[in-house]
């Protein structure tokens, strides 16, 4: 009874285009029964664990019908960053009575794009010289592109050239354009990838996160 079951069974796996390390995610198994009269009980579907993914939860299929498709989920969690190569997947059952568990594992190898792990942001902290001197090359705003907020009186330090003089000939007093400085568009990524230093391994993984 146990063989039957598995005669004629096929799985495929169904991966997302990209996941995140350190976050679950959800693949999904397609189990197929070739056979023509008989069912296929109990099936339970594992992802073969590789150092870089580690499965967390199985799927299972009560009843897989003669010449029929049943689609179980997965779940399992990326450790690291990188293209990974999934093995395959195993199939297990207890059917009929419980008394031994019989494993059928199929060789399914595909890439898993995992991005890098999300993490807080944290304050900016850069080490040398070289770094911040080529952060305040960077402009912070965009030089002769401001955008006016509004009119206020004329104070000491104002620029004149900002005087409305239509407005400040109305109300008898001297009124100038306040102006706002439109913030640069332009993001620099500063990412040091050669360290000597103990530990480098670890901080820049963090670093690329």
């Amino acid at each position: 009874a146990s063989e039957s079951g598995y005669r004629k069974l096929r799985v495929e796996r169904l991966l997302p285009a990209a996941v995140f390390c350190g976050e679950p995610f959800e693949t999904e198994a397609v189990v197929r029964n070739g056979k023509r009269l008989l069912s296929s009980h109990s099936i339970s579907v594992e992802e073969v664990a590789i150092d870089a993914v580690r499965p967390l939860k199985e799927g299972f299929a009560p009843r897989v019908p003669p010449r029929g498709v049943v689609a179980v989920r997965l779940e399992a969690v990326a450790r690291s960053r990188g293209v990974h190569v999934l093995r395959g997947l195993i199939l297990k059952s207890l059917f009929p009575f419980g008394f031994f568990q019989k494993r059928l594992a199929f060789q399914l190898e595909e890439t898993l794009l995992v991005y890098p792990r999300i993490l807080p942001l944290e304050a900016l902290s850069l080490e040398g010289d070289a770094p911040q001197e080529a952060l305040k090359r960077l402009p912070l705003y965009v030089r002769g592109d401001e955008e006016f907020r509004g009119l206020q009186e004329y104070r000491d330090g104002d620029n004149p050239r900002r005087i409305h003089w239509p407005l400040s000939a109305k109300h008898g007093t001297l009124m100038v354009r306040e102006m706002d400085r439109k913030r640069s568009a332009r993001v620099a990524v500063l990412l040091e990838t050669f360290c000597v230093a103990d530990g480098w391994a670890k901080r820049f993984e963090r670093a690329v996160s």
